[in-house]
This record gives C-alpha cells, structure tokens and sequence, in this order.
C-alpha cells in the first residue's frame, strides 16, 4: 500500500505537466528547451485553476493610454511604441474603457515591438486575440492588425489582417517571403465591435480563425512561420506607405499567447472566455 502511495504521489506531476494549456503531449515534448530560451523570464504555467487565458499568456495590451507613445504590456514587458516617422494612435472609446485609434491618412499610424518580438518557428504553436472596430475600408488592400509581416520587403511570416476588397477578416501564415500564405477568412463588418481569436497548430497544420465567439473557420497551412527580419506591428502592415494600406479604425483588449486554443474536452473554453459573452476579457 506504502508504495502505491508513493508511486501515486510521484506521478501527479506528470499529469500536471500533461494539462499544460495550448499544447498537447507531444507539442510540449517537441517543443522542450526551445521554450525557455524563447523568452527570458517567462516561465509556463500549469492551468490548475481552470483560468485557460492566464497560461501561455506571453503579452496583453489594454490600450487604455492617451496622449502618449507607449501602450505597456500588462503581463510582461513587451510595450508597444511609435517609430519614427509615424505617430501614436489617438485613444478611444474601447470595448473595455478605451481603445488605440488608428487613422488612416497620409501619415502612418502604427505600433511597434522590436525585432524579436514574437518569433514562433520550428513548429511552435501560437495564438493572437484582440476586438477591433473598423471604421472604413482603405482601398483594396490587405491592412494588419497584429502580426510580423512584410509583403513589401520579403519577409512575410504571419499576419491577423483585414482583406479590405473582399471586406473579411484574415488570419495567414507563411514560411517563406515571397510565396502566397494560407489565408482563413471571416466576415467583416464596419462600426461594430468585434472578437478575433486566430491560431496556428502544427499538429494539424492548419490556421483557424474564430469571430465574435463562434466555432473557427480552419485553413490547411503545412508550413511553419520562416524567422524573417521583421518587427511586431500592431495597427499596420510593415512596408506600407500608402494610405490605403493602412488599418483605419479601434483596436483594444489585444493579446499573445504562446500555444494554441485547446480543441477538446472544454468546447473551444479559450474563445468563449476571450469573447465572453460580447464583453470581452482582460487579465
């Protein structure tokens, strides 16, 4: 019986370690030391309270400044500026208190984290979340909302977008700079909020991509994410110079998570606590 006991007790970490949010068994073993040195300071989580959103959770952006260049990161230190050349989006009314309004104009309005940012490569797992309200469409352009993503310099690697000629919104991944990506795309409409959660899982080699709280529309992408020299932008697609390449309107409640949305056992529990019932979630 003692040594039931014991075996008992030594193996309930590993059936914590098997609960880790966003990876399956053999995503976290393949990952493995490629986590840790991914990030420093960032350790993972064990989802032992059943709050899926607060694992994995790399960065969060509230967008509830006003008057200056910084959006700060509320979970690590991942802050967001203005470059030079461009200037801060102006603030307003959010989804939850305020929101980072981006003006299409002729001159850039944008976000920025620097350059290793948000790498996910050799088949790493990731998910991008945010409510966004547009305001118009720029043209006929593909326009950014989060991503590393330059179709003008080659470097493309993935992008949370909004199609403005087909007036949907687009989740793509790519590994490589000059290749067409593999777009998954859902309705846009203007002046209404809504909730985006876009992931990429290796596992099935695919991107889904999740509105306003409903099942994902799912694309085949049998590619990872090639490591290009790009920044992390949010409110732009790096590259664009033209106004009608240029997101025009809110962005708020904006997030990075390292791991995907778990896909059983919980029905899709990630999207509906990021939608959360039309009202929106922050850590």
């Amino acid at each position: 019986m003692k040594r039931k006991i014991i075996f008992a007790l030594l193996f309930l970490p590993v059936l914590a370690l098997a609960q880790f949010v966003g990876w399956s068994d053999g995503e976290e073993a393949a990952l493995g030391s490629a986590l840790a040195g991914s990030y420093v300071g960032w350790a993972p989580r064990i989802a032992n309270d059943g709050l899926v959103l607060t694992d994995s959770l790399l960065a969060f952006w509230k967008m509830e400044e006003d008057g200056t260049s910084t959006r700060y990161d509320a979970v690590h230190s991942y802050n967001l500026t203005h470059i030079g050349g461009s200037y801060s989006p102006t603030r307003g009314s959010g989804k939850i208190g305020y929101a980072a309004d981006f003006e299409a104009s002729t001159t850039i309005s944008q976000l920025w984290s620097g350059s290793t940012a948000f790498i996910f490569s050799a088949g790493m797992p990731f998910t991008l979340a945010c409510w966004v309200n547009v305001e118009s469409w720029t043209g006929t352009y593909y326009v950014g909302i989060m991503g590393r993503y330059n179709p003008y310099g080659g470097n493309r690697e993935y992008c949370l977008g909004l199609d403005c000629n087909l007036h949907k919104f687009d989740f793509r991944v790519t590994d490589s700079g000059t290749q067409t990506s593999y777009p998954a795309q859902s309705d846009a409409t203007l002046s209404q909020w809504h909730c985006l959660v876009a992931w990429y899982n290796p596992n099935t080699d695919s991107t889904y991509l999740s509105v306003d709280g409903v099942a994902p529309v799912k694309t085949a992408c049998p590619v990872a994410p090639g490591a290009k020299t790009n920044s992390f932008f949010v409110g732009y697609i790096e590259g664009a110079t033209s106004w009608v390449q240029k997101f025009d309107g809110l962005i708020d409640c904006a997030g990075v998570w390292r791991g995907r949305c778990p896909q059983s056992g919980d029905g899709w529990k990630m999207i509906s606590e990021i939608y959360n019932s039309g009202n929106g979630w922050e850590p």
